[in-house]
């Protein structure tokens, strides 16, 4: 009979134990969905995640709203390629508080868009590229804090421009630049 109890208490803790996995990761799946779903209404067709619950790299092309982005406070990477970038696109983006890596590829961002994002609380890299962005735009990237990286090929920035922002911040480091 003894013998048996213990079978039994094995065979009991063994399936609690693969219940809780289970539970454990349909449980991340289902915040996986969920907040990739969230994401898709905003008009992402990338979304991928890393070893956490949280997007590591979501990419737009047509936004359809980003209403609720603030929700997620922050981003691994965010991308954004030939997408019609409007204020209030940019507006949503400026409240969140990090962004690892913000794309702009082949969008219509603007200076003055660049002056409402500043206020960003902090983006590490910022790659804009194929946009119209003039010299007017630097003291905007300037502010952005926590920049370490900045490319801006294809931008209407020219080395004059470029000269001036590497010597008031020689701790960013450029890349595709004029």
């Amino acid at each position: 009979m003894r013998f048996q109890i213990r079978t039994l208490m094995f065979v009991v803790t063994a399936f609690a134990i693969m219940f809780s996995i289970a539970e454990t990761l349909t449980r991340d799946s289902r915040i996986r969905r969920r907040i990739e779903s969230d994401l898709r209404s905003m008009g992402a067709y990338k979304v991928s995640f890393d070893g956490s619950n949280l997007p590591s790299w979501v990419s737009f092309v047509t936004p359809v709203g980003l209403d609720r982005i603030r929700d997620y406070e922050s981003f691994e990477n965010l991308e954004f390629a030939t997408t019609n970038v409007t204020d209030d696109i940019v507006r949503e983006l400026s409240h969140l508080k990090y962004v690892r890596a913000l794309y702009f590829t082949e969008c219509n961002v603007t200076d003055a868009q660049l002056e409402i994002l500043a206020s960003i609380g902090s983006v590490s890299k910022l790659q804009i590229s194929g946009a119209p962005i003039t010299d007017d735009a630097l003291p905007a990237i300037a502010s952005i804090r926590g920049l370490e990286s900045l490319s801006i090929g294809g931008t209407l920035i020219t080395a004059g421009g470029v000269a001036a922002l590497r010597q008031l911040h020689p701790q960013i480091r450029f890349g595709g630049v004029p």
